[in-house]
């Protein structure tokens, strides 16, 4: 794959990494270059009062973490981010 694609975007602290793939022997590569996408990057951008569908899987006060899961028959419009969501990393 050409990361060409990749590179209009900002990934954060994640970046594209050689991925070796093996065949059945575990020793001999498959040919071709092959890459992982490492994305560590997180944002809180989800405004949960203004969104409709999303529903909360885990929230921890004193780690400062919540968790969202966003249905899959969401519709345009259920889901409202601040706009915080446009700074930083893409991913």
């Amino acid at each position: 794959m050409d990361f060409q694609v990749l590179a209009r975007f900002d990934l954060g602290d994640g970046d594209p990494g050689p991925f070796p793939i093996y065949q059945n022997d575990l020793k001999t590569p498959i040919e071709g270059r092959l890459y992982y996408l490492n994305s560590s990057a997180g944002k809180r951008t989800i405004v949960p009062n203004e969104s409709r569908n999303v529903e909360l899987v885990a929230s921890n006060s004193a780690a400062g973490v919540v968790i969202w899961k966003v249905n899959p028959r969401t519709e345009n419009g259920d889901v409202a981010l601040s706009a915080s969501a446009l700074a930083g990393a893409d991913l």
